[in-house]
């Protein structure tokens, strides 16, 4: 009976241990890979965090300089009498106050005469060699991509976007820039980033210039003079690894099409890689204990449960080989039983509440991506996605669509006259007058500053026609706060042979032009 009893341990301890190896090899293979997808999706998040920050924080820059740059006496300023030029001034002034993030707002010209509120140039100071205006000439006609330079006189680190100015035959004139501090920039980025010590997130250019980062002695510099190569960046977002003085990167980055931007998001993979092994350690550590516990239980049960009665069955033999009277009341049944355990479950509760959190921050993030603040409607963002597959969708089946540019005549004066909440509401109420004039398939964009873009699905110019001057007679019939009544104006036109949509955007944006040109309050398709 002894050496069954040696057999029968050896052989559930070795089962014990088969069986849990198993169970707790997958067990923290599963953990790593868990903890490998929380990882990413932490540094996902980060990254998506930071570039929506960044697209709303420098936005309103790209609005400020174009809208500038389309008033005659800032892209003339160097012809104009003193008086107006102060009146220049003031504007710029008054968009400083209203927005404190704007640090200098300027504009030079190709003369060399500089534009600026409280700010004395050095001595031998032209503002045509500096970089804000030559990245501007390069840029041209779009706004740069922001670029950080030295402040020319206190050397502090600026970030500048900057546009050209140009006359009415398209003649460079000079250049409008806003600038901010690059500090501020910095300081304002989200600060979500409490779980790893070494997450930073830094921008480069598409040529992978670094533009901003936490350490300023890298900014200008390539990537590739601090990695020594190019990060391998190739679709519009990803994962990625490299490595930078022997310690691997773990990445993601997020492309800015229209800023020409890269926004990367880097996180020692090392410090990844110590919470999932400690948690690994901890698990390995737990099933030893459950295999040294089990292996005790089921031996005492089988001890209790199968050799007990044997023994007791072999004394109840020697009993009657004697003549004596077992007990049979004892014995348990035929059936000794199945053993049925649950395994300890490894999801947690905590764990699955973070993960709902950051879904629902995601899905928050992206209406706030698509979506203009004041107005509710789509941002140029999205209506630039939506243009994208309509011109698609013409180019394989040739089916029509038009587009109405509209501004709203006058604006300015309504926020000199009137104040800027007034101007908001006018934009507002015009947005849901727009609204409410639409089809289904229609799709309405805040186009910048007072403009709007409609998109109009399997519509000809002509009945674009006949819904603009809808919208324009609907608006003139419309009573603002304070008895205002404000009208606009609109171009149209209807896609045909245009190579880009560019081109399409071009022709709507000249229509417009023409219908301000003869006296505003008017539709005008070209």
């Amino acid at each position: 009976m002894s050496s069954l009893k040696k057999e029968l341990f050896w052989r559930i301890t070795i089962t014990v241990i088969v069986v849990f190896v198993v169970i707790g090899v997958l067990s923290i293979f599963q953990l790593y890979l868990s903890g490998m997808k929380a990882a990413r999706a932490f540094i996902r998040n980060v990254n998506n965090t930071v570039t929506s920050f960044i697209n709303g924080y420098l936005r309103k820059f790209y609005v400020v300089v174009d809208v500038l740059s389309r008033i005659p006496e800032v892209r003339y300023a160097p012809y104009l009498t003193d008086e107006e030029r102060r009146k220049v001034l003031e504007i710029y002034r008054i968009f400083q106050e209203a927005d404190r993030d704007i640090y200098y707002l300027y504009s030079g010209y190709e003369n060399g005469f500089l534009l600026i509120n409280d700010y004395e140039p050095a001595e031998g100071y032209d503002p045509r060699v500096r970089p804000w205006y030559r990245a501007a000439l390069e840029s041209r006609p779009r706004p740069t991509g922001g670029i950080p330079y030295k402040e020319f006189k206190t050397k502090e680190l600026l970030f500048s976007v900057s546009k050209v100015l140009t006359d009415d035959e398209g003649n460079v004139t000079g250049v409008i820039s806003v600038e901010t501090l690059l500090e501020r920039l910095l300081r304002n980025f989200p600060r979500s980033f409490n779980n790893y010590e070494t997450v930073t997130t830094y921008v480069l250019r598409d040529d992978q210039t670094i533009i901003i980062h936490p350490d300023e002695s890298l900014l200008t510099m390539k990537i590739s003079d601090v990695i020594g190569r190019n990060l391998p960046i190739t679709g519009l977002s990803g994962e990625i690894e490299y490595e930078i003085n022997g310690e691997k990167k773990m990445a993601y980055y997020s492309r800015i099409p229209e800023l020409e931007w890269i926004v990367v998001t880097s996180v020692d993979k090392s410090e990844l890689l110590r919470p999932i092994l400690i948690n690994v350690g901890i698990v390995s550590i737990f099933f030893t204990g459950i295999i040294s516990l089990t292996t005790v239980f089921i031996n005492n049960w089988f001890n209790g449960k199968v050799l007990k009665p044997l023994n007791s069955l072999k004394e109840d033999v020697e009993k009657i080989m004697v003549g004596r009277t077992p007990d049979v009341s004892s014995y348990p049944d035929n059936e000794i039983g199945t053993v049925s355990k649950e395994i300890y479950s490894l999801t947690e509760r905590e764990l699955y509440k973070k993960n709902q959190q950051l879904r629902n921050l995601n899905e928050k993030l992206e209406k706030l991506s698509v979506t203009d603040e004041l107005t509710g409607l789509f941002n140029r963002r999205k209506m630039d996605e939506e243009l994208e597959k309509e011109f698609h969708l013409w180019k394989r089946h040739r089916r029509p669509f038009s587009l109405l540019m509209i501004d709203i005549d006058d604006f300015k004066k309504v926020n000199d006259t009137y104040g800027h909440l007034v101007g908001d509401d006018v934009l507002k109420r015009v947005a849901r007058l727009l609204v409410s004039s639409l089809r289904a398939s229609d799709v309405v964009a805040r186009w910048g500053g007072e403009e709007f873009l409609i998109l109009c699905p399997e519509t000809t110019l002509n009945e674009a026609m006949s819904l603009a001057e809808r919208i324009r007679t609907k608006i003139e019939g419309e009573t603002f706060e304070n008895g205002l009544n404000v009208t606009v104006s609109i171009g149209v036109c209807e896609m045909k042979d245009h190579e880009t949509i560019d081109d399409l955007l071009k022709e709507a944006d000249d229509n417009l032009y023409l219908a301000k040109q003869r006296g505003k309050n008017r539709v005008v398709s070209g």
